[in-house]
C-alpha cells in the first residue's frame, strides 16, 4: 500500500511532521535574559560650545537644553574637539533644571537666562543635580556620543546625583588647563533613559 502523496504544504515544511524535539520548546528563563528587540535606548541630547579660555586657561561652558517629558537625564560627559589632544582634565559639572516650561526658555535671549525672573535664576530652578569625571582632550570613544574603542579605552559618561526630570536644563561646567585665550570647542553629551 503506498503512503498518500504529500501536500504542497508538507512539501513546504517537511519539519512540520517530524516528533517535536526537545530543542524546539522556548525556556522562558532563558528568553527573559535575551534583549528585546524592539526596546532601544533614546537618543542622547547633545549641545555645542565654542569658548575661548580666560587669562588662566579656563573655560566657562553654559549650555541650555531640553529633556522629553517621559525621559530623565541620568549621566553627562564632555567631548572636547582638540587637534593636539591627549591631555587629561577634571571637570565638574552642575545641571539645573527650570521650573519654567521649554517654550518660554526658547523665547529667552541667552543673556537673560540667569538675570532675576529668567528660567535659570535661583528663583526658577525646580532641581540641581551635579556630576565629575576625568575627560581627555580629542578622545574619539566618549560614550554614548562615539563607539566604544576596540581597546576599551572609552570615556563613560559621568552619573549625575539623582536623575532629572524631562524640560528646561543648563549645563555648567568649567574646563582648565588651556592656554589663554584659545578657543575650546566641543559638545555637552546628556544620557536619558525612560521614567
Amino acid at each position: 500500500m503506498t503512503p498518500p502523496e504529500k501536500t504542497q504544504a508538507e512539501k513546504a515544511h517537511p519539519e512540520k511532521g517530524r516528533p517535536e524535539k526537545k530543542s524546539d520548546k522556548k525556556d522562558p528563563a532563558r528568553e527573559a535574559l535575551l534583549p528585546d528587540p524592539f526596546v532601544t535606548l533614546p537618543s542622547p541630547i547633545i549641545g555645542a560650545f565654542s569658548e575661548h579660555a580666560d587669562g588662566d586657561g579656563n573655560v566657562s561652558v553654559n549650555v541650555t537644553m531640553g529633556i522629553p517629558a517621559k525621559l530623565a537625564a541620568t549621566a553627562v560627559n564632555v567631548k572636547v574637539e582638540r587637534p593636539s589632544g591627549g591631555a587629561a582634565h577634571e571637570a565638574d559639572f552642575v545641571v539645573k533644571l527650570s521650573n519654567l516650561d521649554l517654550a518660554t526658555i526658547l523665547f529667552r535671549a541667552g543673556g537673560s537666562l540667569f538675570v532675576d525672573g529668567g528660567p535659570f535664576s535661583d528663583d526658577n530652578i525646580k532641581e540641581i543635580a551635579t556630576a565629575s569625571g576625568t575627560y581627555t582632550d580629542g578622545c574619539k570613544c566618549v560614550i554614548p556620543l562615539d563607539p566604544p574603542c576596540p581597546n576599551g579605552d572609552d570615556q563613560e559618561p559621568f552619573d549625575l546625583s539623582e536623575p532629572l526630570d524631562g524640560g528646561g536644563v543648563n549645563v555648567s561646567t568649567t574646563l582648565s588647563g588651556y592656554s589663554p585665550n584659545e578657543l575650546v570647542s566641543g559638545r555637552i553629551v546628556l544620557v536619558v533613559d525612560y521614567k
